[in-house]
């Protein structure tokens, strides 16, 4: 029976240490300290970046199929500015770090480009051509308006579409050069009665910022192709040396050929005076074609050099932008450390002192128990 309660002590005991371990044990969380967006704030960047790349679709298709039909030469020109400028637009505006103030500069632009073609329609345009853009300018608007009324509430989407309403109408597109406007940002600050250090309460977690960075590299990749050919070709038409100029002065250039064989064959004696007047008539052909074509590459070299400033500034951007992050985040994990460390050394502490209480009660008891248990067996035999 002796043996049985001894034994039945130790289990007890065992138990209770073991709980006790448990209890007084803690798991350490390495947690960043990074504030990531709100869900509103990334669905706001996340849609609306989206729309930046169908609106310059939809744009880049309705241009190209009215240019299909070879329409006048004000009209091609026209619609290349349109196309350059939608692209530098939603690229300026589309990826910017607010992702609200990204919102609201992209619905601005495009109810100014769908007002600008409500407007009178140019006497070089057709009626079909102009009813197209129109239709093209107002889809995208109310593409982005629905993106809007989708991540803002009821109550901050009336007042914000007044806003970008009278933003529109106050700072409209004037002419069909497609002239540059500035952002929303500074009107939308005093709308919210924000201080401009607030404007950005957080840009978000690391993957987060490298995430909205590679959307602006792979927007600005896409389309850097296009719009040099954008580029290039309404140069080339300002300068009156597109295609059919090419061709042409090829064509004069081959006329003129087949006059100086037919002198050569037929007048032999002519042929001096002849190839001096050939040269005479084909030195401006080719004078011009060479100027052009020199204004041409210099365009072509000052683009490139543009993309590469523009590539260069991305890179260095990202590099300071890893290397903050990488900064915040070795100073959190010494915090981290230095806290978990002190946090384990008060659990380790406090295990200790409950193990030397509890060391000290089963000495106790496992010294005091036989005495006690002989005490009771002599006592029950005295009685007996």
């Amino acid at each position: 029976m002796y043996l049985k309660t001894t034994k039945a002590i130790y289990v007890i005991l065992s138990w209770a240490i073991f709980a006790s371990m448990l209890g007084s044990c803690s798991l350490i969380r390495i947690e960043s300290e990074q504030e990531p967006l709100t869900v509103r704030a990334l669905n706001t960047r996340l849609m609306t970046q989206d729309f930046v790349g169908e609106a310059m679709e939809v744009t880049q298709k309705a241009a190209d199929t009215i240019l299909k039909d070879n329409p006048s030469p004000e009209t091609q020109k026209l619609l290349l500015l349109w196309k350059i400028n939608t692209a530098k637009q939603l690229k300026a505006h589309g990826f910017q770090t607010a992702p609200e103030v990204a919102l609201l500069d992209v619905w601005t632009y495009m109810l100014r480009t769908q007002y600008f073609f409500a407007g009178p329609k140019p006497d070089y345009m057709s009626d079909t051509t102009y009813q197209t853009l129109q239709n093209t300018t107002t889809a995208n608007s109310n593409k982005i308006s629905k993106i809007a009324q989708s991540v803002l509430t009821k109550k901050d989407f009336e007042k914000l579409a007044l806003f970008v309403e009278e933003q529109a109408r106050s700072k409209p597109i004037t002419s069909y050069d497609f002239e540059t406007i500035s952002s929303v940002k500074e009107d939308y600050l005093k709308l919210t009665e924000t201080p401009d250090s607030l404007s950005v309460r957080t840009v978000g977690t690391l993957s987060e910022v490298v995430s909205d960075l590679g959307s602006k590299l792979s927007y600005g990749s896409e389309l850097t192709r296009k719009q040099l050919q954008w580029e290039t070709l309404l140069y080339l038409k300002e300068k009156g040396l597109d295609t059919v100029d090419i061709q042409r002065k090829l064509q004069e250039f081959q006329e003129q050929t087949d006059r100086l064989i037919t002198v050569a064959e037929n007048s032999p004696q002519l042929l001096d005076s002849a190839l001096i007047n050939f040269r005479n008539q084909i030195d401006p052909i080719f004078m011009g074609l060479e100027r052009g074509i020199t204004s041409s590459m210099i365009a072509l070299s000052n683009e490139f050099s543009e993309i590469d400033l523009l590539l260069e500034r991305q890179r260095l951007a990202l590099d300071s932008i890893l290397q903050r992050e990488r900064k915040i985040i070795t100073e959190e994990a010494h915090l981290l450390m230095d806290s978990g460390i002190k946090t384990t050394m008060e659990e380790l502490r406090k295990t200790i002192r409950t193990l030397t209480v509890l060391a000290i009660f089963l000495i106790i008891v496992i010294l005091g128990l036989p005495f006690y248990a002989g005490y009771l067996l002599g006592k029950k035999k005295n009685k007996s």
